[in-house]
């Protein structure tokens, strides 16, 4: 899994300790909270064995106030395998398209 400015997170495990780090940041110092919203997903191929998925998403700090602001949006190109019981990410490339 790929994401904007970090790294690959390479293996299921490495990528959800990755997920729930993210996860477990609630809040940020200043009090305002992170809002990640997606939207338009779309399979654009699939067989029994693989499906190619694309997600578009925004990016929105929500202040103390309650007021929020997009600072950027981009998408998820995925490609998800099915392991005869459960559809998984294999492969996730995230791209930014712009910031706000």
């Amino acid at each position: 899994m790929t994401f904007v400015g970090a790294d690959p997170v390479v293996g299921r495990e490495a990528v959800i300790a990755e997920m729930a780090r993210r996860r477990n940041v609630p809040r940020y110092q200043d009090g305002s909270r992170p809002w990640h919203v997606l939207t338009n997903t779309y399979i654009a191929a699939q067989n029994e064995r693989e499906a190619t998925v694309h997600t578009w998403w925004m990016f929105f700090i929500v202040n103390p106030d309650g007021k929020s602001n997009l600072t950027s949006i981009g998408h998820y190109d995925d490609v998800f395998t099915n392991d005869g019981d459960t559809w998984r990410i294999q492969r996730r490339l995230e791209t930014l398209i712009g910031r706000a």
